[in-house]
């Protein structure tokens, strides 16, 4: 029986239910009004959208938090030609950009306070006990992904990284960046899925050994189809209703409940 010698996490709403970039949101206490004004400027909406979103939620964009919930909305509701108002790459561009004036301990701090998702902890020691290597790839911020991987010691991973402010310059962020050092909102162009493969290409591992899992129809074609199709695990999780049909149209099974213990058992007993 041919044994899962790698796996891929995702972080948002899979190793913990939650979107990073939403529950940093919450704590933010900066002015939505700027960012909605310019999201608006540069296309990406119109003031009717957010104002028909604002009359459905009967709230005023009041709150980076609030802001923050129209956008990933904004992603999952369907225009009249059926396409999200905005897109993949945009939703996660406008989040991180409202991390602005964040610095690395505060996104640190928060990252260690986020709620794993039962069975999560569980699967990855018996999956650490077995041998089996484990990354995490994420579209949440770098610095929030680095913390994670050291603390749950996995092998590899990394996020959407950003430029970061200290000392009166703007620099890449990296492990050696200081805790006092900002976040400026701007983030640097990241590709999940090619990040994850370049990783298991170095490690010499064949895609039929490799499990991943993942939340996000956006990433079906990218990340879990290769798998899928090269005879690995490529499962979805914790999926919205409105992403699901796309699983289905690609085969990618989606495991029911909010239980990560189905997903230990299917990986280690996992055969083509």
């Amino acid at each position: 029986m041919k044994k899962i010698s790698l796996v891929g996490w995702d972080a948002d709403r899979v190793i913990y239910d939650d979107l990073f970039t939403s529950v940093c949101a919450m704590q933010s206490k900066s002015d939505p009004m700027p960012y909605v004004e310019k999201f608006i400027r540069d296309g990406w909406f119109s003031l009717e959208d957010v104002e028909n979103w604002c009359a459905i939620k009967k709230i005023k964009i009041k709150t980076i938090e609030h802001l923050a919930q129209m956008l990933t909305e904004f992603y999952s509701i369907s225009t009249k030609n059926g396409t999200s108002i905005i897109n993949h790459e945009q939703v996660i561009e406008a989040k991180h950009s409202l991390l602005r004036g964040f610095t690395i301990e505060q996104i640190e701090q928060i990252s260690s306070k986020m709620v794993y998702t039962k069975g999560f902890v569980e699967c990855a020691n018996i999956f650490k006990d077995n041998g089996i290597k484990q990354t995490m790839f994420s579209d949440g911020p770098n610095p929030h992904v680095l913390f994670q991987i050291k603390k749950l010691g996995f092998q590899s991973g990394g996020g959407v990284n950003h430029i970061v402010e200290y000392d009166g310059k703007e620099v890449e962020y990296d492990s050696n960046t200081p805790k006092h050092a900002k976040l400026t909102g701007k983030i640097v162009p990241f590709d999940k899925a090619e990040a994850f493969f370049k990783y298991v290409s170095s490690q010499g591992c064949s895609l039929s050994e490799v499990a991943v899992i993942d939340d996000s129809a956006g990433n079906v074609e990218s990340l879990l189809l290769p798998v899928h199709n090269a005879g690995g695990l490529a499962v979805g999780f914790n999926v919205t209703e409105r992403h699901k049909p796309v699983f289905r149209k690609f085969g990618i099974p989606v495991i029911k409940g909010n239980d990560l213990s189905t997903f230990k058992e299917i990986v280690l007993n996992f055969c083509d």
